[in-house]
């Protein structure tokens, strides 16, 4: 089970209405779509944060306005970020709107060359890690190269050695590209290569320490982290589930 507090109020299409300072429970609230509609969520560890949260009944009370609450509990946040001495606790939940994997990142490339695909790249948001899909016909060896940039924008190489027709993650399954800018390889491929998302995911900047994970709620006891590139891949991926990522970053 995670807790959050929410941070800026929510407008549903249907007219609802979430304050800042509510408590969401994922046990029994769609924070998911609380998110998706506009919500910032912080963790109920936070503690000014969580004291700002049971100060806002009080002003509610009193008739305090939509801004004043926010302005109170962004407040709040600004005093976490200062109080950790330059470090921040940010959270990203991504649910059911994650799509699975499987996005075409590039229009298939068919055999006939070795490949030196430079265009038309379009990367999904959130930023996924990538798959190659070697067709029929693949060679063995044939060895890709996936150029782009990081979260933090800068240069970035990643090499695969495909050993003939299959799905081979580019990477270690969480470095997700933040751009790719170009995808060759070392002969003809032999079969027709797409180049698609994988499971992993970015929280959007790079992190430090040892996030949390959450599926569903429950801790993911051993996902796959990779701090400079800001990836995650949790050990149940998959686009039907709700992920929490709780996660340390260097302030600028």
């Amino acid at each position: 089970m995670a807790v959050f507090y929410l941070i800026n109020t929510v407008v549903f299409p249907n007219g609802n209405k979430l304050l800042p300072g509510r408590k969401l429970d994922d046990a029994v609230d769609n924070v998911a779509a609380i998110v998706a509609a506009g919500g910032e969520v912080a963790p109920t560890s936070a503690l000014l944060v969580a004291a700002s949260a049971r100060a806002l009944s009080a002003h509610s009370l009193k008739g305090a306005n939509e801004a004043a609450l926010e302005a109170i509990m962004r407040t709040a946040i600004e005093g976490e970020q200062t109080f950790e001495g330059g470090r921040k606790t940010s959270v990203l939940v991504a649910g059911a709107l994650l799509p699975a994997k499987g996005v075409s990142v590039h229009a298939q490339v068919a055999a006939g060359a070795a490949l030196n695909v430079t265009t038309a790249f379009t990367v999904p948001y959130p930023r996924r890690a990538l798959e190659i899909v070697l067709g029929v016909g693949g060679v063995n060896p044939v060895v890709f190269t996936v150029k782009g940039t990081k979260v933090d924008g800068s240069a970035a190489t990643l090499t695969k050695s495909c050993a003939g027709a299959g799905t081979y993650d580019v990477g270690d399954g969480a470095q997700a590209f933040e751009t790719v800018t170009s995808l060759t390889s070392d002969v003809d491929p032999g079969g027709t290569t797409d180049l698609k998302t994988s499971d992993g995911f970015s929280v959007g900047e790079v992190f430090s320490g040892t996030p949390v994970v959450s599926v569903d709620g429950v801790v993911d006891a051993s996902p796959t982290l990779n701090a400079a590139w800001g990836g995650v891949k949790s050990t149940a991926p998959n686009g039907t589930h709700a992920y929490a990522v709780r996660y340390d970053t260097t302030a600028p």
